[in-house]
């Protein structure tokens, strides 16, 4: 189920239809939640991605997007625990590694942080563009705490 189904309307209405007619059904939950997630309603796509891993716990993307879904809702710590089991199963996703980073330095722990932002410049298959944002993070977190 992809949401370019017409208008945006169109397309999440569709979309809650097929998760009527198909409750059972991982991928359809997971879209449903994808596209509460780019509407920004967040409670919506935190329930879709919740009941995608209660349908299929394999499906380890609608945990990524859980974590992200948390952080938004200023759930941290929530946020926190979710990305990092992503991670167990995709230790060196740059994305999930620069999500973790940031919602770490939210929480106000810069230990973790800076571990995090070290682990994503050092990450040799991480994108240049992220391993240059975890170096500007790393040298704005030295400078914070007076270390260099």
């Amino acid at each position: 189920a992809h949401f370019d189904l017409g208008d945006e309307r169109d397309g999440m209405r569709a979309l809650r239809k097929a998760a009527l007619c198909k409750p059972n059904d991982p991928e359809t939950a997971m879209a449903l939640g994808h596209a509460w997630k780019a509407r920004g309603d967040y409670p919506r796509a935190v329930e879709a991605y919740q009941k995608t891993l209660a349908l299929d716990s394999a499906l380890n993307d609608a945990r990524m997007s859980l974590g992200f879904c948390y952080g938004r809702m200023g759930k941290i710590a929530k946020a926190v625990e979710t990305t990092e089991d992503y991670l167990e199963s995709a230790p060196d996703d740059p994305a999930a590694i620069n999500n973790l980073a940031l919602l770490h330095e939210q929480a106000g722990r810069a230990e973790d942080a800076v571990k995090t932002w070290t682990r994503l410049k050092d990450l040799a298959s991480a994108p240049e563009p992220y391993r240059r944002r975890a170096a500007a993070h790393l040298e704005a977190l030295a400078t914070r705490t007076g270390e260099e």
